[in-house]
């Protein structure tokens, strides 16, 4: 988006040299332009005083190119790029009229930090996220900056000396961040010291325990915003934030160790003050009062009626605990999970003609009292989740914490049973929830799959326990379903997970929770307005009054317990979303099941529009007014199904429904930049959201498949391929911009990534004459740090050495993404020139062997013709220089220039010899011709000295062409 004063316009994909000139702001976040896009800028608009290029894969060379041009800027953002501390000093020197300066997630270490401090004295607002800040650069900033009033430096390593630093220096600031720091208490004790005037403050993850929230509570008592996360704060800090802090509107208090004591103390003390939002979610707190439903919302009017009707539900005695739970089954298809099930709650054996499930089938209200010898008087709700790939993206929206998960396996000789792929989707919503792993078809006790299963839980410590099974009608088969009915039961009555499905809750919540359920034996949905009535029925509330408040504070908790899906529940949800409330799983997992095998939808390219939608489903069952709903979650971030062609009026396209084929590309990528990446595990998901994510830059629908997709990015031709059987995806890159092009693939599939757990994600790097050989690309950085770019490495497989700069020249030098699974930390790499190559390199030693014989050449050429003396002194240097060139193309210049200075001191001692041993085949004479050649040979070496010297310069920024 670019911006001018007058009216704001929007740009595609326009060069930057194109933009208008004479604006005075310009906005282009996100639009990877590079180093070459912000010189252009930099040449084109001199005028500018605001400048926002977030995310456009800026380094060093465009930000001095910004510092030279641009000095009328007062507000700069370059956040997510690739400035070091080069980059930064240059901002420095350049705009001394800043006043505002956002490089967020950058390369910026002490240096930088240092040289904006010194030069930059009018800033009143700084932030430096996710940078490599440590105690100095603090320090430095709170030296020079004494103007700030606003200061960010989250997720850098400032301890206690640069918080002391920062409290005593900068003492106007009214908004501080250092969240993800080393601060601690002590940190903590001089920040609330030091800056009284401060009324939001952010210390999320610091160590900060009670000690540091007392602090806080004594000395700012301005504060409207507290964010005080992932800390250590107790019951002691709790009670002293409650009691000292009234103007609070934030109170951030997520995954502390605030307990009972100190969770009633907060709830009491805010409920007669505007209070936004309250988070107490991840304390030891929410197993102990309430239900955990109740505290996962960060909204306070929300919490504060949950506790106020809590509260006077206990003091009237009209509690009784939930004593129910949610007992999931998980597992490939075909593997009998559903004869399981019904063996299970039926006492049934298997039925052969029995049908496939579809979507999710549930049991509910099963008693379990008979299931342990002890007795049990916790129900479960069963659901069977269909085993079918395509159903799986799904799943996730029906999995829930409180609950417990059966993997079903079956007993047959696998290499990579999927175990490890359920852990993950398991890990990824419930946490640490319970895990029973069931090895089904075992028929009287055969033992075909052999898991390590000590190991196993090692690494997993959720499972709690491996049970063989068989549903055949024998004796074998119903011991094995009697042990598994054993340990669902004994986990339930003695896993601490499950204590707070024994505590009190107000009745009138259970008959809520009982009247919704019994609604979705009649209907699919819930609207806003039929849950309303619900609550206000005196025949399932009694006399009591819900406020809108309460009201959406049991939706919520009735969606964490896994009784409704209301993804609307967030205000910046689309209104389809708002409204309806789902209650019925299988509505909304048949309807995708039924649109992506619809055969229709396949002829048309993976294509449809609303009206396809509408045919393809029962209208009885899919009303025209629920389309909406239905295309709305398709294209929910949790599931990433389809997206809205642009250009093209209600047409949506679903990649997972695209033809299988793809084109014929070969030969398309001989040329291209080369990127590989490894999985221990690909969902079928992760190459339907990328393509779903990319859709913007899709030229044609027909550029895309199942598997894969053709994209332009900038100028830039990208291929992208998912081989999911090798587990891998190869990216192929050509045209101008593609290391750029590169880093806006890396960047989507690290976010995709993000939304699964532990794919095992290995970024590689193939060798570009050879790209079955590959090397990890962290491991080519790490050689880059410790040994120079000039470092030579074989790679295992290769039958030759790669310079790793020339592997890495090709890749953008740096980790995808902030939070990539597939990266480390980003560390600061100074610019520094290679060390000239070792004796052992060939191209180091091949200029002294070919020095001699182009010396003899040179000192035979003074006797002929000096045509022929041409033809071969410039045939032996084309065939030196191709030399070169096929073995090691970096420092080309610098070999050559090796060569030439011996070729002349070959020369000057053929001549010597000549003179002084009068030898006659050694005899030269001075002519026209001599000079000439010698003129010719002096300007040659100044153009290879040229050259060379060009080299020496530190390699380009990641973000150039």
């Amino acid at each position: 988006m670019v911006r001018a004063t007058s009216r704001p316009r929007r740009i595609s994909s326009c060069p930057a040299s194109r933009i208008t000139s004479g604006l005075t702001r310009l906005e282009l976040n996100g639009s990877q332009i590079g180093d070459a896009g912000a010189q252009a800028i930099a040449q084109g608009l001199t005028g500018l005083t605001r400048l926002e290029l977030n995310g456009s894969q800026i380094g060093d060379a465009g930000a001095q190119a910004i510092a030279q041009s641009l000095t009328g800027l007062t507000r700069l953002e370059l956040n997510g790029s690739q400035i070091g501390d080069a980059g930064a000093q240059a901002i420095a020197q350049g705009l001394t009229g800043l006043t505002r300066l956002f490089l967020d997630h950058n390369q910026i270490g002490d240096a930088g930090a240092q040289a904006i401090a010194q030069s930059l004295s009018g800033l009143t607002q700084l932030s430096l996220d996710h940078n490599q800040i440590g105690d100095a650069g603090a320090q430095a900033i709170a030296q020079g900056l004494s103007g700030l009033t606003l200061l960010s430096l989250d997720q850098n390593q400032i301890g206690n000396a640069g918080a002391q630093a920062i409290a005593q220096g900068l003492s106007g600031l009214t908004r501080l961040c250092l969240d993800q720091n080393q601060i601690g208490d002590a940190g903590a004790q001089a920040i609330a010291q030091g800056l009284s005037g401060l009324t939001q403050l952010s210390l999320r993850q610091n160590q900060i325990g009670d000690a540091g929230a007392q602090a806080i509570a004594q000395g700012l008592q301005k504060l409207e915003t507290l964010n005080l996360d992932d800390n250590l704060i107790g019951d002691i800090g709790a009670q002293a934030i409650a009691q000292g802090l009234q103007t609070l509107s934030v109170l951030l208090l997520g995954r502390n160790q605030i307990g009972a004591v100190g969770a009633e103390t907060l709830l009491n003390s805010l409920q007669d003050r505007t209070l936004d939002f309250l988070l107490l979610h991840g304390n030891p707190c929410q197993n102990q009062l309430m239900t955990p439903e109740s505290f996962n919302t960060p909204v306070a009017r929300e919490l504060l009626s949950a506790w106020r009707d809590w509260l006077a539900a206990g003091r009237e005695g009209n509690a009784t605990p939930l004593n129910m739970a949610k007992l999931l089954i998980l597992g490939e298809e075909a593997v009998g999970k559903t004869s399981l099930v019904r063996f299970l709650v039926e006492g049934e054996p298997r039925n052969p003609d029995e049908k496939k499930t579809r979507g999710v089938r549930q049991s509910e209200r099963i008693e379990t009292t008979a299931w342990h010898p002890e007795g049990c008087s916790i129900r479960v709700n069963v659901w069977d989740f269909a085993g079918q790939e395509i159903t799986h993206g799904t799943h996730r929206y029906f999995l829930t914490e409180r609950s417990l998960y059966l993997i079903v396996l079956e007993d047959r000789r696998e290499d990579d049973p999927p175990i490890e792929k359920w852990l993950r989707m398991i890990g990824s919503v419930a946490g640490d929830a319970p895990v029973i792993v069931v090895i089904n078809k075992s028929d009287n006790g055969k033992k075909c799959l052999l898991l390590d299963e000590e190991a196993l839980q090692r690494c997993h410590p959720q499972i709690v326990g491996f049970v063989r099974t068989a549903c055949n009608d024998d004796a074998w088969s119903r011991d094995s379903i009697k042990v598994l009915r054993e340990r669902i039961a004994e986990t339930l009555l003695k896993d601490s997970r499950f204590d707070t499905l024994r505590s009190p809750v107000p009745r009138h919540w259970l008959a809520v929770k009982d009247a919704v359920e019994a609604k979705s034996r009649a209907s699919a949905v819930l609207t806003v307005a039929d849950f309303d009535a619900i609550c206000a029925d005196p025949a399932v509330v009694g006399e009591r009054v819900l406020d809108a408040d309460l009201r959406r504070a049991l939706l919520r908790m009735l969606h964490e317990m896994g009784v409704v899906v209301a993804h609307g529940l967030s205000r910046e949800a689309p209104a389809a979303l708002r409204e309806v409330t789902l209650l019925d799983p299988n509505w909304l997992t048949e309807a995708i099941y039924a649109v992506l095998n619809d055969t229709q939808l396949q002829h048309r390219g993976g294509r449809f529009t609303r009206a396809d939608l509408a045919k393809c489903l029962p209208e009885d069952r899919y009303p025209p007014e629920r389309l909406e709903f239905i295309l709305s979650m398709m294209q929910n971030r949790d599931l990433e199904l389809c997206f809205r062609i642009d250009g093209e009026e209600e047409v949506y396209l679903a990649p997972a429904a695209l033809p299988p084929n793809s084109p014929d590309f070969t030969g398309w990528d001989d040329e291209a930049l080369r990127f590989r990446l490894r999985y221990s595990e690909l969902p079928l998901s992760v190459m339907v959201r990328f393509i779903v994510r990319m859709a913007p830059r899709l030229e044609r629908p027909e550029n895309a498949w199942r598997s894969g997709v053709r994209l332009r990015i900038g100028a830039a031709e990208v291929l992208v391929r998912s081989f999911r059987d090798d587990r891998r995806i190869e990216i192929a890159i050509r045209g101008e911009g593609r290391r750029d092009a590169l880093a806006v693939v890396r960047d989507t599939f690290a976010e995709i990534h993000r939304g699964f757990e532990d794919l095992g994600v290995r970024e590689l790097v193939p060798m570009p004459d050879k790209p079955e050989v590959e090397e990890d690309y962290l491991h080519l950085l790490r050689l880059e740090r410790s040994k120079g770019a000039d470092c030579m490495h074989c790679p295992t497989g290769a039958e030759r050495d790669y310079r790793v700069g020339d592997l890495l020249e090709r890749v953008d030098r740096r980790p995808a993404g902030p939070t990539s699974t597939a990266a480390e930390p980003t560390v600061m790499r100074p610019a520094v020139s290679p060390a000239v190559p070792t004796s052992s390199n060939v191209t180091y030693v091949a200029p002294t062997v070919f020095s001699a014989g182009l010396a003899v050449l040179l000192g035979l050429g003074w006797q002929m013709p000096w045509r022929i003396w041409g033809l071969i002194v410039g045939f032996v240097w084309v065939c030196f220089w191709l030399f070169l060139r096929s073995q090691d193309r970096g420092f080309l210049f610098r070999r050559t220039l090796i060569l030439w200075g011996l070729s002349g001191i070959g020369l000057v001692t053929l001549r010597g010899l000549s003179l002084s041993l009068d030898l006659p085949l050694l005899k030269l004479g001075f002519g026209n011709i001599d000079w000439i050649a010698l003129i010719g040979w002096l300007a040659v070496g100044v153009i290879i000295g040229i050259m060379a010297w060009d080299e020496r310069r530190p390699p380009p920024s990641p973000g150039a062409h």
